[in-house]
């Protein structure tokens, strides 16, 4: 049975929309807006958790900073939830210490985890190990935020661009940032990771990534030093600036 409703949507989105009419399987916009819809339920989603790097880099005063506790929860645990919130199924978490985080997930059953051992790939070569998992859009969180947004948006944010990887950004004091993030619309124009030259805008640690990003990205390096600035130059990332909960764990 279907309904009749009426929406208000930007226009980037309608362009979307309208790109998906062939007149064959798409006939219409309303045709357009269900298969999106549908896929968009459809797809099992996924995500990766970068906690990986020494042992000693994963510490803050003595405690693993993805086991730290932020209102009387642990980072990660708060990122999983979040994640399942938002229809997430499917979690990879790149970790050496995965022994330490298992019993963390033992009572949570709507979530399968897939754990990878990972102590000195840097952020890009952990979401390369993860390759042969994941086969559509996906996220990826760093392991030191506490965060809580809509990732629904997000993604839909990131599917309608056309990009290889959707960043998400949000506002601090300038003397707080360790970027340098321009954009013009919502494209991100310059990304300079840990410059002298900041901007109010800050890399939230939170990626909604193509599949076609394991064409380039290494099996060793950062995303943020290697990938993003390759990226940015070629026009396909764009910026996600989200209003909501964020701590990080620096």
């Amino acid at each position: 049975m279907k309904k009749k409703i009426s929406i208000t949507i930007e226009d980037r989105f309608l362009k979307y929309i309208d790109s998906l009419i062939d007149n064959s399987k798409i006939k219409n916009r309303s045709q357009a807006i269900e298969s999106i819809v549908k896929n968009f339920l459809e797809v099992e989603k996924k995500a990766i958790i970068l906690a990986g790097g020494s042992e000693s880099v994963l510490r803050y005063k003595n405690t693993y900073k993805p086991l730290m506790k932020i209102e009387g929860k642990e980072i990660i645990k708060n990122t999983v939830e979040i994640l399942s919130k938002y229809g997430v199924k499917e979690v990879m978490i790149a970790t050496p210490i995965a022994n330490k985080i298992i019993p963390l997930f033992n009572d949570m059953q709507q979530v399968n985890f897939i754990y990878i051992d990972d102590n000195c790939s840097g952020t890009a070569g952990a979401v390369k190990l993860c390759e042969k998992y994941i086969n559509s859009d996906f996220f990826v969180v760093a392991s030191d935020i506490y965060f809580d947004f809509d990732l629904n948006k997000m993604m839909m944010f990131h599917k309608s661009h056309g990009g290889l990887v959707t960043i998400a950004t949000t506002t601090t004091r300038l003397n707080e940032s360790k970027d340098q993030i321009e954009f013009e619309g919502n494209r991100v124009i310059k990304f300079d990771y840990g410059s002298r030259e900041r901007t109010f805008s800050i890399n939230a640690g939170i990626y909604a990534m193509s599949p076609k990003i394991f064409e380039i990205i290494p099996k060793k390096g950062s995303l943020e030093k290697d990938v993003f600035p390759k990226l940015t130059s070629e026009g396909k990332i764009y910026a996600y600036n989200f209003s909501g909960k964020w701590i990080h764990i620096s």
